[in-house]
């Protein structure tokens, strides 16, 4: 079951982070996750986590871009909050 819930978990994270830089909208994940948690408290705390976990790795990869290198990645296709977005990390 821990499969299913982090597969739906993951998909809704990467779905939301896409809506809150398309429509610029700070608030959006935060609204999303209260609707889930009103038929899913399970869930909801799933899609927290990895909010948490892709936001995480948006951060470490504009940070390692900003590094330079050869091992750096050369983009970062991934959607952050705007302070990420914006290399404040």
């Amino acid at each position: 079951m821990s499969a299913i819930l982090e597969k739906i978990a993951d998909e809704l994270a990467r779905t939301a982070l896409r809506l809150e830089e398309e429509l610029g909208d700070l608030d959006v994940v935060e609204r999303i996750a209260k609707h889930i948690g009103t038929s899913s408290p399970t869930v909801e705390e799933a899609f927290r986590t990895a909010v948490r976990m892709r936001r995480a790795e948006a951060s470490a990869i504009r940070y390692m871009a900003k590094l330079g290198g050869k091992a750096a990645p050369r983009t970062a296709n991934l959607p952050a909050r705007r302070d990420v977005a914006e290399g404040k990390t």
